[in-house]
């Protein structure tokens, strides 16, 4: 028997009442998800989730079979066992082990796929965490963690959840301080309170358990100066909308309302956030119909003020030219770095952008196709990374 079975199983066992949906989840994941970093264990990521699920009465039983020290590729192993327990769901989260072992990228990723495809395949519903920031790796390794995150956001889209954005320290790919548990590689109390509501706002429940929502699409876009709520409504008749927002996603306050007397099905809506807060952000949808509420699923947005950004690539068709568009405050020294799957920088170029936009190109000639990485290293410390393919 798996020794990752054996050593990394604990059964969260809840008492669910009548009203209990009864279903199973099953966590698979390294230390992160074992609570390391959080002073007790009922301040862990999972550990909340279970009681937040139970309090709801939506779930029964947790398996946690996280273990420390482990990598995606013992998570191929373990998740036989996980599916042995019939979760109706599985978490999978390693967050940083795969880098830190300097495991390639593409190797993660095929790890990743053939967790997620054998949940898939087994008739269940499975979420993908991003890695988290951590400190102490090396610049290699950075671009690892940095590189399965945009894999994993861009090749599990709808099921991963984002565990690296709320966590990491301003202009860096390190770990914020105030979630630092002391060793710089595992969360405390407040960095797992963080991850926990990436998991509630993510709804990760509501194919499996009919939510009372009555809007079909809820949308949160960040524009230059305002945040664009959108939404169509299901309802037919008198209806009031009202948009909430929240800085912590628990306490929400009514921003706008909007009021339709004769709603059509499948009515757009929209309404514009002229003042949004800077970082973290939460709002939800309040409809009301009849006299009764219902609330949309949360949606979270990260809008931060930047003095510069990589706002887009672009790779000529044939892939001989990319073509990199930066948006910068004023005018700054830049290195331009081209980097495999692996880790290895393959092109490296010095340039220099200007206010308020600057386009610049790098040749991509002598390159095989497949996914690689543009890095911009800015003159303040600054680093921005995007995955493109040459085709």
């Amino acid at each position: 028997m798996s020794k990752f079975l054996l050593t990394g199983l604990t059964c969260l066992t809840l008492c669910a009442t009548s009203s209990a949906q009864h279903l199973k989840i099953a966590v698979i994941g390294s230390s992160t998800a074992v609570g390391t970093g959080a002073s007790i264990p009922d301040s862990s990521w999972v550990n909340l989730t279970q009681a937040y699920f139970k309090s709801l009465h939506e779930i029964d039983t947790i398996y946690n079979m996280a273990l420390g020290g482990t990598f995606t590729g013992d998570g191929v192993d373990t998740i036989p066992y996980a599916l042995a327990r019939n979760p109706d769901l599985v978490l999978v989260s390693y967050v940083s082990n795969d880098a830190a072992g300097d495991i390639a990228v593409p190797v993660t990723m095929q790890n990743l796929r053939t967790i997620y495809q054998a949940v898939i395949n087994a008739g269940k519903v499975c979420y993908i965490t991003t890695p988290h920031p951590r400190n102490f790796l090396n610049g290699s390794q950075n671009i690892k963690q940095v590189a399965v995150r945009d894999s994993t956001l861009l090749e599990f889209p709808g099921f991963t959840l984002d565990f690296w954005d709320v966590l990491v320290a301003a202009n860096s790919d390190t770990l914020n301080p105030i979630y630092n548990s002391g060793d710089g590689v595992h969360v405390n109390n407040a960095g797992h309170q963080q991850l926990f509501q990436i998991v509630k706002n993510a709804n990760i429940l509501s194919s499996l358990v009919p939510l009372a929502v009555i809007t079909d699409s809820f949308t949160a876009v960040p524009q230059q100066q305002d945040v664009l709520l959108s939404w169509t409504s299901q309802v037919a008749g008198p209806v009031d909308f009202v948009i909430q927002r929240s800085e912590d996603g628990n306490s929400f306050a009514a921003i706008g309302q909007e009021n339709a007397a004769d709603n059509q099905p499948g009515t757009h809506y929209s309404w514009k956030d002229a003042s949004p807060s800077s970082g973290r952000s939460y709002y939800r949808l309040q409809t009301t119909t009849n006299g009764s509420p219902s609330f949309s699923p949360v949606v979270s947005l990260l809008r931060t003020v930047e003095d510069w950004t990589l706002s887009s690539i672009y790779v000529q068709p044939g892939g001989a030219q990319l073509t990199a568009e930066i948006q910068s405050a004023r005018s700054r020294n830049i290195t331009l770095s081209v980097i495999d799957a692996g880790g290895k920088t393959l092109i490296h170029k010095a340039g220099q952008i200007s206010a308020p936009a600057s386009q610049l190109t790098l040749s991509l000639n002598g390159l095989a196709q497949g996914q690689y990485y543009l890095r911009i290293d800015a003159d303040d410390g600054r680093i921005a990374t995007k995955a493109f393919l040459k085709w």
